[in-house]
C-alpha cells in the first residue's frame, strides 16, 4: 500500500484561486484546493488523487459538477477501484454538494423594462439594449443607430466580424470614416452616462486581474455572460450582445485618454489584436512594476504558437509535457505567473483549433473520430454482454475532449468504422440499439472475460475463488486470458509479486512467444552512446544524476540527455519490433529509468508504447502489442533510491560507491519490493 500511496504523491494543478498557496504538504494542498474548487473546476486541479481522477474519469465525470452528478451509489459501485478511493471520491461529492450545491432554488425570470433601475440590469440581453439609441430618431441625430449596431456586431446587422475597424464600418454602411468616427464618438459620450456603465468597467478589469491581466475578447466574453446571465435567445445572439457590452466599455474606459480628467485615475482597459485575434488586457499603471499591453499581447501570442504545435503530436502529450513547453515560453518581466488551469486555457484560446481536455491536455478539435476513440480508450471495459449504447460511447470521448467537432451529429455507421480503426472489434445491433463485440472475439470475451488492467484486487480474487470452485485451476485461467489478449492486440499491464519477479521475464517470454525488451538496459546504452556523441564525459552524467537523487530536482543538462535517449528508444523499439515480424508481441520490462525520468519524457515515450499497440502506426503494415509492464514504479520511488548504474546485485558489479547513504541499485529495489504496481495508462 505504500507504493500505492507514492504514485499518488502528485500535487494537483494550480488554479487562479490557488496559484498563490504555498504548502510542501500534498494532503494539505489537496485539502486548500478542494476548499476552493467550484463546479467548472477540472478534477485534476480539485484536490483529488491521480487515482481518483481516472476512476471518476471512467464515470464520465472530469469537473466538480459532473462528479455531482453521478449519484454515490453508483460510486461506491464504480469497477476498479478500491476502499480507498470509493471513500475519497464520496468525501469530496458530499463535500462539494455541500458547499456548491446548497443554492436558494432559482427565480423564474423575469422581463425587465428598459426605463428599470441599475439593480435590476442583470443579463447581457438588458445591457447590451441600452446601448443602442432610438431607433426612430434621425440619420442627422447623433449617434445613428446603424453606425453603433455596425460597431457593437448587435444582431441584425452586416456581420464585419469581431471588433471591427472603422473602415470596415464605412465601407459597409457606404459613408466615410469620419463620418464612423464622429457617430462613434458621440455614442461613447452616451455611453458614459449610463448609471451602471462604471460598474461594469470596474467588472471587466476585475476580471483582468483575476485571470492573469490578459485575456481574448472571446474568453472575456464567456465569463461576462457566466456573471451576468442570460435570457432563452439563441446562443449566438447572446455572445454577440455579450460582446458589444465588453466593446462599450473598453470605448469608454479608453475616452479618459483624450481628457483632462485631472484627479480621473488613468485608463485601465486596452485593446489589441494578434494573429487575427482580439485581446484586452490591462494597462501598466504609472509608478507600477507591471508588464505593458503589447508585452502581454505578444506573450499571449507566444504561447498561441506553442500550444498549436503541442496539439498536433502523436502521442498526445500529457499535462506534464503540456506545462513544460508552456513554462518554457518567457513571460514578460514584472508578469506574475498564470496557474495551470489558466496559462493552458490562455494558449489554446490563442491557437486556432485547439481545445483543453479535463486533464490540461491541448487536442486539435479536428481530431479524427477514431483517434479520438484510441486515446481515450472509450470502448475499453465494456461488458461483452451487455455493450454500450451510442450516447454512453459518445459520451465517454466528450469527457475527454469536450468540444471534439467530429461528435457532432455522428452516426452508428461512422462510429463502428471507428472503432474498428481504433482497435475495437464491435458491431452495432440494431435491435438492441447497443455496440457488442464482434463475431469470435465476443465468444471469446464471454468465455474468458478481458484482462483488465485497472482490474481491483478483490476483483481478481474473487475470479480466482469462482474458477476453484469450478474445478478449474486459475493458473491456466490466467494463461488462457493472456493468449486471449494476443488475438484483439492492445495493451496489457501484468503485476508480479517481488518474490516472483527474478526470472519472471524469461519465463513469460518462454512460454508465450513473446520478445523481452529491458527498458533500462536500452535507456543506459542510449545515454551512452548519446554522451559519445556529444563528447560529455559519462561520469558527469552520473553526478548529475547523482545530484539529482539527492535534491529531486533535475538540472536541465541531464534533462536534455534524458529526453533525447528517450525519443530514441521509442524509434529503437520500432526497429525490434519490426525485425521481429508482423506478429510481434513485445514484452517491456526494467521500466524502473523510464519511471524515474518520467517528467523529461519517460511518460511519452510509454504513451508511445501504449498507442502503438493499439494501432498499426509504429512502423507500415505492423502491429505492435505490447504485454505487459512487469518493472514500472513510481516516479518518487525511482526518484530517491536510483541512479544511472547499471541495474546489478551485490554479487556483480556492484556500484563500489553509491550517490547518497541508504540508496541501492535498481535490482535491489526491484527485489526488495513486496508487489508491484504498473503506471496506468494516461
Amino acid at each position: 500500500m505504500s507504493l500505492f500511496r507514492t504514485a499518488d504523491s502528485a500535487r494537483p494543478a494550480t488554479t487562479p484561486a490557488t496559484v498563490g498557496m504555498t504548502t510542501e504538504d500534498i494532503e494539505d494542498a489537496r485539502e486548500q484546493a478542494a476548499a476552493v474548487a467550484g463546479l467548472k473546476t477540472p478534477l485534476e486541479a480539485a484536490g483529488l488523487s491521480p487515482r481518483a481522477v481516472s476512476v471518476a474519469a471512467s464515470l464520465g465525470a472530469s469537473t466538480v459538477g459532473a462528479l455531482l452528478d453521478v449519484p454515490p451509489h453508483t460510486i461506491s459501485r464504480a469497477r476498479g477501484a478500491g476502499n480507498a478511493i470509493r471513500k475519497e471520491l464520496n468525501r469530496r461529492h458530499r463535500q462539494w454538494s455541500h458547499d456548491l450545491r446548497k443554492r436558494p432554488e432559482p427565480r423564474e425570470p423575469a422581463a425587465i423594462a428598459m426605463d428599470a433601475p441599475e439593480e435590476a440590469l442583470e443579463s447581457v440581453e438588458t445591457l447590451a439594449a441600452r446601448l443602442m439609441p432610438a431607433e426612430s430618431q434621425g440619420r442627422r441625430t447623433k449617434p445613428r443607430p446603424d453606425v453603433v449596431r455596425a460597431t457593437l456586431q448587435l444582431p441584425g446587422g452586416a456581420d464585419l466580424g469581431d471588433w471591427p475597424a472603422q473602415t470596415a464600418i464605412a465601407k459597409a454602411l457606404d459613408i466615410s470614416q469620419n463620418t464612423v468616427s464622429q457617430h462613434q464618438l458621440a455614442a461613447v459620450e452616451r455611453w458614459a452616462g449610463l448609471p451602471w456603465m462604471d460598474r461594469v468597467r470596474d467588472e471587466l478589469a476585475a476580471i483582468l486581474s483575476e485571470q492573469g491581466r490578459v485575456m481574448t475578447a472571446v474568453e472575456l466574453v464567456d465569463e461576462l455572460r457566466v456573471r451576468h446571465g442570460a435570457g432563452d435567445g439563441d446562443a449566438a445572439d447572446t455572445s454577440a450582445r455579450s460582446l458589444a457590452v465588453v466593446r462599450a466599455a473598453v470605448d469608454t474606459e479608453a475616452r479618459k485618454r483624450d481628457e483632462d480628467a485631472g484627479s480621473e485615475p488613468p485608463a485601465r482597459l486596452a485593446m489589441l489584436r494578434r494573429d487575427g485575434r482580439v485581446l484586452l488586457a490591462l494597462e501598466d499603471q504609472p509608478g507600477a512594476d507591471e508588464p505593458t499591453p503589447a508585452e502581454l499581447a505578444d506573450y499571449a501570442a507566444a504561447l498561441g504558437v506553442v500550444a498549436a504545435d503541442v496539439a498536433v503530436r502523436d502521442p498526445l502529450p500529457g499535462r506534464v509535457t503540456v506545462l513544460r513547453e508552456l513554462r518554457a515560453v518567457g513571460a514578460p518581466e514584472g508578469m506574475i505567473p498564470l496557474a495551470d488551469t489558466r496559462l493552458v486555457d490562455l494558449a489554446a484560446a490563442m491557437a486556432r483549433g485547439v481545445g483543453v481536455s479535463p486533464r490540461l491536455e491541448l487536442y486539435p478539435l479536428g481530431l479524427d473520430l477514431f483517434q479520438a476513440l484510441r486515446i481515450s480508450q472509450a470502448a475499453a471495459e465494456v461488458r461483452p454482454d451487455t455493450g454500450i449504447g451510442t450516447d454512453d460511447l459518445l459520451a465517454r470521448v466528450r469527457a475527454r475532449f469536450p468540444a471534439l467537432a467530429v461528435l457532432a451529429d455522428t452516426t452508428y455507421v461512422e462510429l463502428e468504422e471507428a472503432l474498428d480503426r481504433a482497435g475495437f472489434p464491435f458491431a452495432y445491433d440494431q435491435q438492441r440499439k447497443r455496440f457488442l463485440p464482434r463475431g469470435r472475439e465476443a465468444v471469446a470475451w464471454h468465455t474468458e472475460q478481458t484482462v483488465s488492467a485497472l482490474a481491483s484486487t478483490r476483483t481478481r480474487i474473487e475470479d480466482a475463488q469462482s474458477e476453484l470452485a469450478l474445478g478449474r485451476d486459475p493458473r491456466r485461467v490466467r494463461a488462457a486470458r493472456l493468449q486471449a489478449a494476443r488475438r484483439p492486440g492492445g495493451f496489457v499491464a501484468l503485476t508480479v509479486k517481488g518474490p516472483e519477479l527474478p526470472g519472471a521475464a524469461e519465463r513469460l517470454a518462454e512460454r508465450f512467444d513473446v520478445t523481452p525488451l529491458a527498458l533500462d538496459e536500452l535507456l543506459l546504452t542510449t545515454l551512452r552512446e548519446l554522451a559519445q556523441e556529444q563528447r560529455a564525459p559519462w561520469q558527469a552524467l552520473l553526478k548529475a544524476d547523482a545530484a539529482f537523487a539527492a535534491s529531486g530536482s533535475i538540472g536541465a543538462g541531464l534533462a536534455s540527455y534524458a529526453r533525447l535517449a528517450l525519443e530514441r528508444v521509442v524509434a529503437r523499439v520500432a526497429e525490434l519490433a519490426a525485425a521481429s515480424g508482423p506478429r510481434t508481441v513485445l514484452l517491456a520490462h526494467r521500466a524502473g529509468l523510464v519511471a524515474r525520468y518520467w517528467e523529461v519524457g519517460g511518460r511519452e515515450l510509454l504513451v508511445a508504447l501504449q498507442n502503438a499497440a493499439a494501432v498499426d502506426s509504429m512502423t507500415p503494415d505492423t502491429k505492435r502489442k505490447i504485454l505487459s509492464r512487469t518493472e514500472s514504479i513510481s516516479r518518487s520511488a525511482a526518484g530517491s533510491a536510483m541512479s544511472l548504474r547499471r541495474p546489478c546485485c551485490r554479487k556483480v558489479h556492484c556500484p563500489p560507491r553509491l550517490p547518497r547513504p541508504g540508496t541501492v541499485c535498481l535490482f535491489h529495489i526491484v527485489r526488495k519490493l513486496r508487489g508491484l504496481r504498473f503506471l496506468a495508462p494516461p
